[in-house]
């Protein structure tokens, strides 16, 4: 799973503060991976990542997606790249707007769970 995200054998002996904020992050990737999940919530993945490390995390959930036909719902601030890599984007006021309608019984239903359900990439903007 390592050579999978980018991982060479050499990084895995070392310790958390031993390794780059990138190395870090695919290493989480990895971790998470190897658990074969249905669903991947994937919750500023990218976040402070340089675009290299970034595409290349992005890559890898993407094949993981296309051989697992895993779920997947991405949230975070980087707009252009959640409107590149989602079929669908849903902005977080929209979300808060609708749960609320939800709880005063007058809403639409859960918009993510809505569009994730049929395993297709789903994703929150925060900006």
């Amino acid at each position: 799973m390592a050579a999978t995200v980018g991982l060479g054998e050499d990084l895995l002996g070392r310790r958390p503060h031993e390794v780059s904020d990138g190395q870090l992050q695919r290493a989480c990737l990895a971790r998470a991976l190897v658990l074969r999940p249905r669903w991947l919530i994937c919750d500023e993945m990218t976040a402070m990542l340089d675009a290299s490390t970034t595409a290349a995390l992005v890559h890898a959930v993407e094949q993981y997606r296309r051989e697992s036909g895993a779920g997947l719902l991405a949230v975070g601030h980087d707009r252009v790249l959640l409107e590149r890599w989602c079929e669908r984007t849903v902005h977080w006021g929209d979300l808060a707007a609708d749960a609320d309608a939800d709880a005063d019984g007058g809403g639409g239903g859960n918009v993510a769970w809505g569009a994730a359900r049929g395993h297709r990439a789903t994703c929150v903007s925060r900006s």
